[in-house]
């Protein structure tokens, strides 16, 4: 063999050897990686979390990994139930705020008036959905979330000439134990102070609420802005409508809110989720979720806050 082709030999020896080397070496720093991806530190200090809001968890929740929720049977477009699966409004908006906070959201549907004594024996560390009112804030904490904006819905074109300012003399449905059943309450006091007929209110879930409408058992529902629009666009709603304007608020109250408890846990968690919420309004999550279930842009706050 001459000496070049022996030179050329030990060469393509050397390559061979070399590229080897460099595949086991490729092969190590993968495996090295999948391992360290797969591991709950790294899964912790994942990029869609917010550490701040994250410290300022209490020990127990933030060691459960788990924020238990309470939800309100079948409130559409706010929560209800597709497939098993929690959808609406709320289950969007907290499991941003569970992922900002590095904790994994577990959804219990349950009547609206169970809610918050579920969230005072600590079965829920969060309750969905409530108007804050001085009177809810004595038993619970808030996290502000989103501006109230109410709203009747009728048969189509209005037969009972139902007007959202003047309810007096109407037979009117609301959800029970909610804002608008005692928002009602007070607006019918002052219609028999001003000499009119009361009005007459219906406590009914959404589904009866529709089916009373339909049957002439009431005269409108009394829901919210985004439950109209949301119910007046379904194919099976189209003998409804949404009226333009609102109900006077007589109560004075206009921010939903996420509850937790009064103790120092369920203010810690409350301050907690409004930090992980400004995180999402400043990101342009929070927007995003708004719009995709078609709420009116005076719903948005340009803040969270705890109370």
């Amino acid at each position: 063999m001459s000496t070049r082709a022996c030179y050329e030999q030990r060469k393509r020896r050397l390559a061979r050897i070399s590229e080897g080397r460099w595949l086991a070496a490729g092969l190590v720093c993968l495996a090295t990686l999948m391992l360290l991806a797969s591991s709950p530190g790294a899964r912790a200090q994942g990029p869609a979390i917010d550490q701040a809001a994250r410290a300022m968890l209490p020990d127990a929740t933030r060691k459960s990994g788990v924020l238990h929720v309470g939800l309100e049977v079948n409130f559409a477009p706010w929560m209800y139930q597709d497939g098993g699966k929690a959808e609406g409004i709320d289950p969007d908006l907290i499991r941003g705020i569970a992922a900002k906070l590095g904790l994994k959201p577990e959804f219990t549907f349950v009547d609206f008036p169970s809610i918050i004594p579920g969230v005072q024996s600590g079965r829920f560390d969060v309750g969905a959905n409530f108007t804050n009112t001085a009177e809810r804030r004595k038993v619970v904490s808030f996290v502000n979330y989103i501006s109230f904006v109410g709203g009747m819905l009728v048969l189509k074109g209005n037969p009972h000439h139902v007007n959202v300012k003047d309810l007096c003399g109407l037979r009117v449905s609301s959800g029970v134990g909610s804002f608008q059943q005692a928002n009602e309450q007070k607006l019918s006091e002052e219609c028999v102070a001003s000499g009119k007929r009361p009005i007459t209110i219906i406590p009914l879930a959404q589904a009866e609420s529709l089916a009373a409408l339909r049957a002439d058992r009431v005269d409108a529902a009394d829901v919210n802005m985004a439950e109209n629009v949301y119910l007046a666009g379904q194919p099976s709603s189209r003998d409804l409508e949404a009226l333009d304007g609102a109900p006077p608020n007589a109560l004075k109250a206009n921010k939903l809110g996420y509850i937790t408890s009064k103790d120092a846990d369920g203010v810690a968690l409350a301050r907690a989720m409004a930090a992980a919420l400004n995180t999402m309004i400043r990101d342009g999550e929070y927007a995003a979720i708004l719009k995709k279930w078609k709420l009116p842009d005076e719903a948005a706050l340009p803040q969270a806050y705890a109370d």
